[in-house]
């Protein structure tokens, strides 16, 4: 019995210096499994840090490539474009050139219309239009197809019309044989005319004129003609078709055909089927506008403004293809 009692009393002393003895080592391996928490919890962050470090890199190298990219596509633009600019300064020397021409050439056609009654130039008229007609040796009904001269001025005979003059160009880099049907100044004061007198044609061919609808119906109907358009005086714009046919009087004298055309056609409205219109025969198509009125002369108006306003000069010629 008394052993027993001192074994009963024995165990619990042991038990309990034996948890003081594994205290400490409880209390540090606490410690270390808390730092190792820590120390995981530091390692995660670390990585992501490092893998958002390795995107962020990746992102960079591709806008690198991106930008190398751009960089190159902006230096081979540079380069079209300072190509472009040397063709454009090129184009606008010629443009200056063409429009200083056509310039001179209006002073020069005031000049001669100042001077139209003159004998001398009566004279020097009527020898020009003897040396077409004779060159022709019958009756012309058009422009000849060479020519010397920079201009003559041929009587043309047609069927069921009155003779009529008028002037024949010759120009170097397009050929002989352009018959000016239509001539405005930047200053037009002659062109706001009435649609009967377009019908039947005005004005003197040293100054503004135009040809006459009738008679531009009847010359492009008969035979293949071309068109040329020139519009200067501050610009420079030229459309030359190859199909121009004028319709007739029922038919608005409109652009029966313009095809074939090659230039500076966005600044004309020329649309085939087009009517000619005048202040008092509003044929353009616009509800709200009457063109004709508004800039002052008559033409074959769209319903869009025409690029040509009252303070450019416009030539128009035709010239027969056959």
């Amino acid at each position: 019995m008394i052993l027993q009692a001192v074994f009963l009393f024995l165990i619990p002393v042991s038990l309990a210096l034996e948890q003081e003895s594994s205290y400490p080592l409880l209390t540090l391996l606490e410690k270390c499994q808390s730092k190792n928490y820590q120390l995981q919890e530091r390692l995660s962050e670390v990585q992501s840090q490092l893998y958002e470090v390795n995107l962020n890199s990746q992102k960079k190298d591709l806008e690198l490539q991106s930008l190398k990219a751009q960089i190159a596509q902006q230096a081979a633009l540079i380069t079209q474009l300072k190509d472009q600019i040397s063709d454009l300064k090129q184009t606008c020397e010629l443009g200056k050139l063409k429009d200083l021409f056509s310039e001179e050439l209006a002073k020069l056609r005031e000049v001669v219309k100042s001077g139209s009654g003159t004998e001398a130039n009566k004279a020097e008229k009527n020898t020009t239009i003897t040396y077409t007609t004779q060159s022709k040796s019958t009756q012309v009904d058009g422009c000849p197809s060479t020519q010397d001269e920079i201009y003559v001025y041929p009587e043309i005979h047609l069927p069921g019309l009155e003779p009529f003059q008028v002037t024949c160009y010759s120009f170097n880099e397009i050929g002989s044989g352009w018959m000016e049907v239509y001539y405005k100044n930047n200053t037009s004061t002659e062109l706001n005319q009435t649609y009967d007198q377009y019908i039947n044609g005005f004005g003197d061919i040293f100054g503004e004129h135009f040809i006459g609808l009738e008679k531009l119906h009847t010359l492009t109907s008969q035979k293949p003609h071309e068109v040329r358009l020139n519009v200067y005086g501050g610009i420079y714009y030229e459309v030359i078709c190859e199909n121009f046919v004028v319709g007739g009087r029922s038919e608005g004298y409109s652009l029966k055909q313009i095809d074939g055309c090659r230039g500076d056609t966005s600044h004309f409205n020329l649309i085939q089927g087009t009517k000619f219109s005048t202040f008092d025969r509003d044929q353009d198509g616009s509800p709200d506008h009457n063109w004709a009125r508004e800039l002052g002369y008559g033409f074959w108006f769209g319903s869009e403004k025409l690029i040509l306003g009252r303070n450019q000069f416009l030539d128009l010629f035709i010239r027969r293809k056959d």
